[in-house]
Parts: structure tokens; sequence; C-alpha cells
């Protein structure tokens, strides 16, 4: 079957001349179709230059791809089989305090998992390092909390790839005592094999200093205890 720009759509429109994506879906072409040179040849985004090396994620009849566009094909950055599968859970029961005001504090996910054989390892600092380039879905909780009665307590946390943060940090403005404040995270990613990704918190300096990370064991309804910190990955 041929190319149909129907089924093509760009869902992030980037700024700063970085790349854009697309989604592309086909009931009848498989993925060795799609991603022959030439297929995309059609699309009306084709004489435009930043359709090339753009970002594409298509679901084609016999399975999903994800994709960088080469030469009006696709170059395969990953192939899914439509399963999913937990792949690593970790989680800390262990309050997280940074020691100061704009002193990062490394995030840990308790006890080390895993091994240099796995698809992911993480360790007892709360390393994760990517063993096997795949995509996967990675879900997070951290339990944000504080207990002083006076100030805002401003806390962020950060992302890193290989020690450089990623994206922008996601923060929260806590103004009472003894608040909590569960924020969750989740991102669909892929990552080659070695790449190793951290997260930070920090109090800022435009707050109090005050807050950090807070497990939760008591509680009445037999539900078990609530972490401090809790990572699940999901490939797909």
């Amino acid at each position: 079957m041929a190319f149909t720009q129907l089924r093509l759509s760009k869902s992030i429109n980037q700024s700063r001349g970085i790349f854009d994506k697309y989604i592309y879906e086909t009931d009848t072409d498989t993925i060795e179709t799609v991603t022959t040179a030439g297929y995309f040849d059609q699309s009306r985004f084709i004489d435009k230059p930043r359709w090339q090396d753009s970002i594409i994620e298509c679901l084609c009849s016999d399975g999903y791809i994800v994709g960088r566009i080469s030469g009006n094909g696709i170059v395969v950055l990953l192939v899914s089989d439509g399963d999913i599968t937990t792949e690593l859970l970790a989680f800390s029961m262990s309050d997280q305090q940074p020691t100061g005001l704009d002193t990062p504090l490394q995030i840990e996910f308790g006890e080390a998992q895993g091994s240099g054989s796995d698809p992911f390892q993480i360790d007892a600092n709360g390393k994760l390092t990517i063993n096997e380039t795949r995509l996967f879905n990675i879900t997070l909780t951290f339990s944000l909390s504080r207990t002083t009665s006076t100030g805002n307590a401003i806390i962020f946390i950060r992302f890193l790839i290989d020690g450089v943060q990623d994206g922008n940090p996601i923060a929260a403005i806590m103004a009472d005592d003894d608040m909590t404040i569960p924020l969750p995270f989740s991102r669909v990613v892929a990552f080659p094999a070695g790449s190793e990704i951290t997260f930070e918190l920090i109090r800022d300096s435009t707050g109090i200093d005050n807050g950090g990370l807070s497990s939760f064991t008591a509680n009445t309804s037999g539900w078990g205890a609530s972490p401090s910190a809790s990572l699940r990955i999901n490939t797909l």
C-alpha cells in the first residue's frame, strides 16, 4: 500500500530549530514497508527541511516502531511487539532530606537491583543504568513533605541523563506545616544502552530551609506503607 497523508499527524511542533515529532498509523502496511526509503515521498512535509531527522512513531500492521526520518524513509530506533512488561520496581522507605538550601540530593529508590545482564539495573544510590536499547515507560512518585510552620518551602526535582539535566524540572511550593504532596512523573523514553539516569531534589533558596521526601509506614487500613520515592519501568 502507498503512504496515506490523512494517517500522518504532527504531535509536537518544536521551536528553536529542534526536530518535530510525527505519528503515523497504517493497518495495512508492515514495518518493512514503512521503513523503505521513499515511502514518505508523497508527504506534504517532505520539502520542509525540518521534516528530515524528525522523530516519528508508527503503528503498523505488524507492530509499533519509533524512528528517525531520513532519506524519505525511517531509520528504526526501536520496535515493540505491543506487550507491556514490568521490568523493574524499586522504592525507598527512608526519609530523604537535603543538607541545606541549594544543595542537590540524589534521590534513591531502596536496595540495588539487577545486573549488567538485565535490561535495567539500579544501584543503592538511585542511579538507573540502561543495559539494553529499547522503548520503555518510566513512572515515578515522590512524596514531598515539610514540617516547619512559617514561610514557603520550594522544592525542585530534575531528571538527568549521563549527568546532564534533561528538560525542565518539576516543582512544588509548600506553604503549610506538616503537609505532604505526592508528586507523580511519567514518561515514555528511548535511551541507548549504557545511558545512566538519575534524579535530584533541591531546596531552592527563594524559600525556607525545609522540605524533602518522607515515607509513611503507619496506617489502619492495612494497605501497606507509602514510600518516599518509587520507580517502575514497563517495557512496551
